[in-house]
């Protein structure tokens, strides 16, 4: 990894003070700490970042094999108030030179639904961007949600996916007529990292006869 000259300045330490010395030094720090947040080391930024900037590259840090990195950005003003959310965070862990916990994106929410069909069916519409993409996902996992949760250990559907234009699978099995069926949908990658998850609902409908599977025609006379 490189750096991007005078938008990014490291930790060796001269710290955050020195940081903020600089004129109009409002931006972002990186922190880091192993196996989770709670590994954090949150009085020693590994890099510091001018406001604007939205891409950077660092050098120096090391990665053991198979340890998990968690990072952590977090603003701060010119005046040395630091964010304390936790909500920006990228995990890494690196095996055979790849980062097995990059996840791909989740599913594009705004271009995803879920329709009943006849008999008690659903058919499902989804929609993947690979823009800015940590990993390329492997498939579309498909749960039912059963008291709040998505039931992940049993999938209802494991779906192809990729970039190039809206999809759509019928899913397997039926509900009940006028049941809310939630399902949750989610990327992973082929080292089993996953996306967060989307959300689509639909009521079932099996009043109506199942859909015709096929129709042939004969010529009379």
């Amino acid at each position: 990894m490189t750096t991007r000259g005078a938008d990014v300045f490291g930790f060796d330490p001269p710290g955050m003070d020195a940081f903020l010395e600089r004129p109009g030094a409002g931006g972002y720090l990186l922190f880091r700490g192993e196996d989770s947040i709670a590994g954090v080391d949150w009085d020693n930024p590994v890099a510091c970042v001018r406001s604007g900037v939205s891409q950077i590259t660092l050098t120096g840090l090391g990665h053991t094999a198979g340890v998990r990195y968690v990072y952590v950005l977090r603003a701060v003003s010119d005046g040395g108030v630091l964010d304390e959310n936790v909500s920006c965070v990228c995990e890494v862990t690196i095996v055979g030179g790849v980062n097995v916990s990059a996840a791909p994106n989740a599913p594009v929410a705004d271009r995803c639904l879920l329709r009943a069909t006849a008999g008690g069916g659903m058919s499902l519409i989804y929609y993947y961007s690979d823009y800015q993409q940590q990993a390329a996902p492997s498939a579309l996992q498909v749960a039912q949600v059963l008291d709040g949760q998505a039931d992940w250990d049993n999938l209802l559907a494991s779906l192809p996916v990729g970039p190039g234009g809206q999809r759509a699978a019928a899913l397997e099995g039926t509900w009940p007529d006028g049941a809310t069926v939630r399902l949750a949908l989610r990327c992973v990658s082929a080292a089993g990292a996953a996306s967060t998850a989307v959300y689509v609902a639909a009521m079932a409908d099996a009043s109506a006869p199942p859909d015709v599977e096929a129709l042939e025609t004969e010529v009379t006379a």
